[in-house]
C-alpha cells in the first residue's frame, strides 16, 4: 500500500517545488535591463564563467535582438571560451556587423577569428575596416580629459605610443612596473 503511494506523494511534491520556483506576476519586482545584463555578461566573461555570461547574452539576445553590442560579446564568448565554437561565434560577429557595419568590436573579433581559424585574407580585410573605423573616431589624445594638466596628459599618450610631439616607440613596462617609451622620443 505504501509503495502505491509512494509516487504520487513524490508527483504532489514536485509539482509543488515547481510552483515555488515559478516566477510570479508581481509589478514590484524589476527585471535588468540589456544594459545591466550586458555588464554582468563581461563581468563574467572577465571571470571565465561561460555560464553565467551565456545566461545573460542570450536573454538579452532575446529582448534585444537589434543589439550589435550583444551579438558581438556572443561572438567573443563562443570564441574564448575554453572550448571555442568558431561557426557560433562567426555567426553572432557577422549579425553584430549586419546591424552596425563600423562596429570597431566586432571587425577586430572576426578577423582574431578569422586568424585562429587561419583565413588570414579574411583577417586583414577586417582589420583595415577596423582601423578605418578607428581613424573615423576622435584621436585618442582628444579623448583625454580636459582636467588633467598638460604634464599628464602628455605622460598618458606617451605610454599610448604618441606623445603628440613625434613618433615614439611602443611603451614596455620598467623594473618598477611603471611605462617607459623604449627609445626617446624623436620629437
Amino acid at each position: 500500500m505504501k509503495a502505491r503511494l509512494l509516487p504520487f506523494v513524490l508527483l504532489a511534491v514536485a509539482s509543488m517545488a515547481q510552483a515555488a520556483d515559478t516566477p510570479g506576476s508581481s509589478p514590484n519586482v524589476a527585471t535588468p535591463t540589456v544594459a545591466e545584463r550586458l555588464d554582468s555578461a563581461r563581468k563574467a566573461i572577465a571571470g571565465k564563467d561561460w555560464g553565467a555570461a551565456f545566461r545573460e547574452l542570450n536573454i538579452a539576445v532575446r529582448e534585444a535582438p537589434r543589439n550589435a553590442d550583444v551579438h558581438n560579446l556572443l561572438g567573443y564568448s563562443y570564441r574564448t571560451r575554453a572550448r571555442p565554437d568558431l561557426p557560433k561565434a562567426f555567426e553572432h560577429y557577422q549579425t553584430a556587423l549586419r546591424l552596425d557595419p563600423q562596429h570597431k568590436g566586432a571587425h577586430e573579433y572576426i578577423g582574431e577569428a578569422y586568424t585562429a581559424d587561419k583565413r588570414l585574407p579574411q583577417a586583414e580585410q577586417h582589420r583595415r575596416s577596423s582601423n578605418a573605423s578607428a581613424a573615423t573616431a576622435p584621436a585618442r589624445s582628444t579623448r583625454i580629459s580636459r582636467s588633467r594638466s598638460p604634464t599628464t596628459r602628455r605622460r598618458i599618450s606617451a605610454s599610448a605610443g604618441d606623445c603628440g610631439r613625434g613618433p615614439c616607440s611602443p611603451s614596455r613596462p620598467s623594473r618598477r612596473g611603471a611605462l617607459r617609451s623604449a627609445t626617446p622620443c624623436a620629437g
